[in-house]
């Protein structure tokens, strides 16, 4: 079941998110939104975004490991593109230039590599824009 984000959820997304980053704090924002993917009354996935006027930039999306291959990351997309197709022209997000499977994720839900921002993160690693228009 996809639902927003409780304070609740807090602990279980933090855990998820150190597959993104080991350090990874969910940090709650009145501009941003999380959405939650519950199974069996625990939290297996997150969507963290920003929807400004016609377009969202994904921050964050994360399965947890033994969940992933289930779809849950697409049906947290779906759930996203059908809550702003109206209002939204397109989605946006960045993700590390040498992350194979998210990047081919993206590719096949329909973005399209955009541009790199060079040495982007910590690490010196490049961080690759990707797109997918709406409408």
């Amino acid at each position: 079941m996809i639902r927003e984000y409780k304070k609740e959820d807090k602990k279980q997304i933090d855990d998820i998110g150190q597959l993104i980053k080991s350090d990874y704090i969910f940090k709650e924002s009145e501009q941003s939104k999380c959405l939650v993917f519950e199974e069996n009354n625990i939290v297996v996935g997150f969507m963290v975004y920003l929807q400004t006027e016609d377009n969202v930039e994904i921050y964050d999306i994360a399965v947890k490991e033994e969940y992933q291959q289930n779809a849950i990351g697409t049906k947290l997309l779906t759930y996203l593109e059908l809550a702003i197709q109206a209002s939204c022209s397109k989605i946006i997000l960045e993700v590390r230039s040498d992350n194979e499977k998210a990047i081919s994720f993206y590719l096949g839900k329909g973005f399209i590599k955009k541009a790199v921002r060079k040495k982007y993160y910590q690490d010196g690693e490049n961080a690759l824009i990707m797109i997918k228009e709406l409408w």
